[in-house]
């Protein structure tokens, strides 16, 4: 965590509790268990991700880019962006990888299959070229007809197409839960 912490960042992303729990683990102090996780949880103009579905769990927001998630890299199931513009999520850190739009309030309360634990860093204000899909603030994964990877390409299906795991998971699923 060293550089994270140090700059701020983990601060930032994480919040204030985190922080707490990363010195009341350092002073050997027992720490308060958190708060129900949840939308309310996630301030305007942030960028909020969860580690378990139904925006529940360990929680992390953002106004800026983080180029690596560290305590959260590979953990996120839930995600809501709660800002006025486009973010990309990417699967590798350093903003690499296959990626994902997110429109503005664009929202995920269980990511499918093929994303779920995968996220590793955020850009805000960018659309990453190349993504196969965008997130709707309607919470729908919508293929974008272009290749995925924002470092170009991708080695698994054709986002939309009929072997994507994506839509194989999407069309098995139950109702949609708005943010």
């Amino acid at each position: 965590m060293g550089n994270f912490v140090k700059s701020g960042l983990f601060h930032k992303f994480f919040g204030t509790a985190a922080v707490g729990a990363a010195l009341a683990a350092v002073l050997g102090v027992a720490a308060a268990g958190p708060a129900a996780a949840s939308t309310g949880q996630c301030a305007a103009g942030k960028y909020c991700q969860w580690v378990d579905q139904d925006y529940t769990g360990t929680f992390g927001s953002t106004g800026g880019d983080v180029p690596n998630f560290e305590g959260m890299n590979d953990r996120v199931t839930s995600f809501w962006n709660n800002t006025d513009h486009f973010v990309t999520l990417y699967v590798d850190a350093g903003y690499q990888g296959e990626c994902v739009w997110v429109e503005p309030n664009g929202w995920s309360y269980n990511l499918p299959l093929r994303y779920n634990d995968q996220f590793s860093s955020v850009r805000q204000w960018k659309r990453g070229a190349g993504c196969g899909y965008v997130v709707t603030r309607a919470g729908a994964w919508v293929p974008t007809g272009g290749a995925s990877g924002g470092a170009g390409g991708t080695t698994g299906p054709t986002p939309g197409e009929a072997g994507d795991p994506l839509n194989q998971m999407m069309n098995q699923t139950g109702a949609v839960q708005n943010p």
